[in-house]
C-alpha cells in the first residue's frame, strides 16, 4: 500500500463501504515520521502528532460492511453453483463462491485448457472470469450491471461445462480411494472422468478422460451387478509402467507390463 509519512490529511470525496478498507485508507495517515524528516517536506511543522480527516461525502457515519471468505458454499458443489447461475441468481454468496473456485484452477490448469477457455467465453481466461465477478460484487464499484455483464459468460451451456471438465481434471487426486474400486465423476449425467488405484499396488491413483472431446479417452461400461469393464487397455507411461486391460471387473496384464515405452510405443 501506500507509504508516505509526512501525509497530514486524507480527504475522502467518494463513498466506502468496505469496513477494513476504510480502516486502510484512514491507516494512510498514522505513519510515523522524525520531526527533521517532516520539516523538510513542511517547514513551519514541529512534529507530527495527529492527522486531520477531511470528509466530503459523509463516509465516517455510514455503515460498513465487514470483509469476508471468497468461499461461502463450501458443501455445495460447483456443478450446482453454475446451474444456479445459470438459473439467474446471483446472490453474492453464490458468485463470491464461483469466483473462488475459479481462481484456484488458474494455475492448476494446462495451456490447452485455458485456450478451449478463452476461446468459447469469448477471449476471457479464468482469471478475467474470476476477476470480473469479485469487481462486480465490490461494495464500493460494484452495480447490478457489472453483476450482469461479469456473468454473462457463465450463461453460456459450452462453458459451464468446460469449467466443471476443467476443474475436475485439475482436481487434486484422491487419496483415499480404495485398491479395487472404481469412481466415475459425472456432470449433467454424462461420465468425465474415471478414477482407480494402479491394481500393480504401487499407490498411485490413475485418472481416465471419459469425455469425448479429450484425447486420449476411454470407454467405461457397467455390467450387473456393478462390475465395470473399461476400453481400451490402461499404459502408465512412467512409474511402474503397469500396462492392463479391465474387463468384467478383472484385471488382465499386458505382456510388456512393468517395462518402460519403447520409441514403438511412444
Amino acid at each position: 500500500g501506500t507509504d508516505i509519512k509526512p501525509v497530514e490529511i486524507v480527504m475522502f470525496m467518494r463513498a466506502v463501504k468496505s469496513r477494513s478498507f476504510f480502516e486502510q485508507m484512514k491507516g494512510r495517515g498514522v505513519r510515523i515520521i522524525g520531526a527533521d524528516d517532516l520539516k523538510a517536506v513542511t517547514p513551519d511543522a514541529l512534529a507530527k502528532d495527529h492527522f486531520v480527516i477531511v470528509d466530503a461525502v459523509g463516509v465516517c457515519e455510514e455503515e460498513k460492511t465487514d470483509s469476508r471468505p471468497m468461499e461461502r458454499k463450501p458443501s455445495v458443489s460447483f456443478e450446482k453453483l453454475l446451474q444456479a447461475v445459470a438459473f439467474g441468481n446471483t446472490e453474492p454468496d453464490v458468485l463470491s463462491s464461483v469466483a473462488a473456485r475459479i481462481a484456484r484452477m488458474e494455475f492448476r490448469t494446462s495451456a490447452e485448457d485455458e485456450a478451449k477457455i478463452r476461446t468459447t467465453s469469448g477471449g476471457l481466461g479464468l482469471k478475467d472470469l474470476s476477476r470480473a465477478i469479485v469487481n462486480a460484487l465490490d461494495p464500493d464499484t460494484g452495480t447490478p450491471a457489472s453483476v450482469q455483464q461479469a456473468v454473462k459468460p457463465l450463461m453460456e451451456p459450452k462453458l459451464r461445462e468446460l469449467l466443471a471438465d476443467v476443474i475436475l481434471s485439475a482436481a487434486p487426486l484422491d487419496s483415499g480411494i480404495a485398491k479395487g474400486r472404481l469412481i466415475v465423476l459425472e456432470w449433467e449425467g454424462h461420465a468425465k472422468w474415471a478414477l482407480l488405484k494402479c491394481p500393480c499396488g504401487c499407490g498411485e491413483t490413475i485418472r481416465l478422460s471419459l469425455a469425448g472431446e479429450r484425447r486420449p479417452r476411454w470407454e467405461v461400461s457397467i455390467g450387473d451387478p456393478d462390475i465395470p469393464t473399461i476400453f481400451p487397455s490402461v499404459r502408465q507411461t512412467a512409474g511402474c509402467f503397469s500396462h492392463f486391460w479391465i474387463e468384467k471387473g478383472s484385471v488382465r496384464w499386458c505382456a510388456d507390463s512393468g517395462s518402460p515405452l519403447t520409441q514403438w510405443h511412444r
